[in-house]
This record gives C-alpha cells, structure tokens and sequence, in this order.
C-alpha cells in the first residue's frame, strides 16, 4: 500500500473509531467539503499537513500517527476507541493481504493440467478398482503443485508426470496398507 493509501486507512479507521459511521455524519458535524474529504478518505487526493492536523484535531488522533503511523494514535486514554481503532485497521490489513495474495497466484499452465488429468484419467481406467471423483482431484492438485514447483521445463514437467502419478499412488497404497 501507498503512504496515501495507509493515511486514508488511518483516516477512515479514526473516523469509524470517532463513532462516525459515515463519512457524511463527520463532513455534516465539522462542516467539512464532503467531496473533499471522501477524496481524502480514499486515497484519491493527497493530503496537506494542516488539513491533516485539523482532521487529527476533530478527530482525536495523533498527528505522527495519522500520518506516518507512528506513535500512539489516541490523544484520549479512551480504550474502547483504541479498540475499535486497532480492530477496524486489522481488518482493513487482512483484506489487503488476502487481495494481494490474490493477484500474486502463479497462472495456471493449462497444458500441463489438461496431461495431468488426461494420464489421471487413464491410470484410473486401467486399474481394476477406479479411482473416486475426489482421489483424482486430490492426485491432480497435489502432484500439479509439486511438477510447478520442481520443474521449470514445460516439456520435462509434462513427460515427469507418468512417473509422478506411479509414484504418488505407491506411496499412497503403502500408507493404506
């Protein structure tokens, strides 16, 4: 995240802490742009430092804090503000994580999926006892995450995978017998 995008997370989260549910409640009670601060808020606008110590001011919160995160971010010994301030900026750090996560996945190699599953398929055909719906796509996503992860060659990972399923399926009859 930007240093803009964290002020406007403290801000929002200070609001909230404030006992302002909305953004238009604190422009409504302080008089302030709305439009102005809806910027601000989101990380759309930057922020000038008197309009920050003002925000800080009606707020509550310490300007080293609202800015640069730094420091205790309450003026008041008001703990049940600090909670709700601490939870409302976990929460916001636990949704960032999750979506940079998101787009950080690998894209999947469709070619060496569709072979896995197609020799999956066949190995299950040629057994006297088929594998269950649920056994090949526990195979499938256990041995595509391990041909992803120990093979960059497109083509050595595609002719590893007859000796990847024989292996995984040894290995797996030992343990249930």
């Amino acid at each position: 995240m930007s240093d803009l995008e964290n002020i406007a997370a403290r801000l929002k989260a200070a609001r909230e802490a404030a006992g302002f549910k909305t953004s238009r409640a604190f422009c409504e009670a302080f008089d302030v742009p709305r439009s102005t601060y809806s910027q601000h808020e989101s990380g759309q606008f930057s922020l000038k430092d008197p309009v920050l110590k003002t925000y800080a001011e009606y707020l509550q919160v310490n300007f080293d804090w609202l800015k640069f995160g730094e420091g205790e971010p309450l003026n008041t010994k008001d703990t049940q503000r600090k909670n709700k301030l601490t939870h409302t900026l976990k929460k916001r750090e636990m949704v960032t994580d999750i979506v940079e996560k998101r787009y950080s996945v690998l894209p999947v190699d469709e070619s060496l999926l569709t072979t896995l599953l197609e020799e999956l398929l066949n190995y299950s055909d040629g057994r006297a006892k088929k594998l269950t719906n649920k056994q090949i796509a526990t195979a499938a996503a256990q041995l595509y995450d391990h041909l992803r992860k120990t093979e960059n060659d497109p083509t050595l990972r595609r002719k590893m995978i007859k000796v990847a399923i024989d292996t995984f399926f040894h290995l797996a009859n030992k343990k249930a017998d």
